[in-house]
């Protein structure tokens, strides 16, 4: 939002084009809403995959249209930041014993914040990553935590907002 006329001539004079835009996103977890899940298979099981960071990346990779050596280069920055005691949960729906969507919670004293949201591209639309966002906001708030901050895709936005997360600012995304 706050991109001038002139710095947007100098991304492009660099050779970056916008390519998306993002929106940061707010929610006081006292505000938390929590839609009714009965509509999910019951053989749904979230675990927290800190020691199993190889099980957490497999909906990432096919929800952001990656690799697996990209991913596992982030897994392991992610491990690296576990040993060093940061305060991050990785959090993984399962369903039949398979990981079909997963995120990450991170807390630093009372703030969290939710990243890497991704879904298998065959099960999206079904209300996982829904119920999934559901278990990290009670866990962040069961851990002190008293606001919870994301950056949303704008085609994301109405699931957040249905969960209460109020747009904060816009971003947009420039690359070559």
């Amino acid at each position: 939002e706050y991109c001038s006329v002139e710095m947007e001539n100098v991304f492009k004079d660099l050779g970056y084009e916008r390519k998306e835009t993002s929106v940061a996103m707010v929610l006081q977890l006292n505000n938390l809403v929590l839609k009714n899940q009965d509509s999910l298979n019951e053989t749904i099981e979230i675990k927290e995959n800190n020691g199993h960071l190889d099980q957490w990346m497999v909906p990432l990779i096919a929800a952001f249209n990656s690799t697996f050596n990209v991913a596992e280069q982030y897994a392991k920055t992610h491990e690296q930041a576990l040993k060093k005691n940061v305060r991050l949960h990785h959090f993984s729906l399962y369903q039949n014993n398979k990981p079909i969507t997963s995120m990450t919670l991170s807390l630093n004293n009372k703030i969290a914040r939710i990243d890497d949201v991704g879904t298998l591209p065959e099960f999206q639309g079904r209300g996982y990553a829904t119920q999934l966002m559901q278990h990290a906001l009670i866990e962040a708030k069961k851990l002190g935590a008293s606001h919870c901050f994301l950056e949303a895709s704008e085609s994301g936005l109405s699931i957040y907002q249905q969960l209460g997360f109020k747009p904060l600012f816009k971003n947009h995304i420039y690359a070559r």
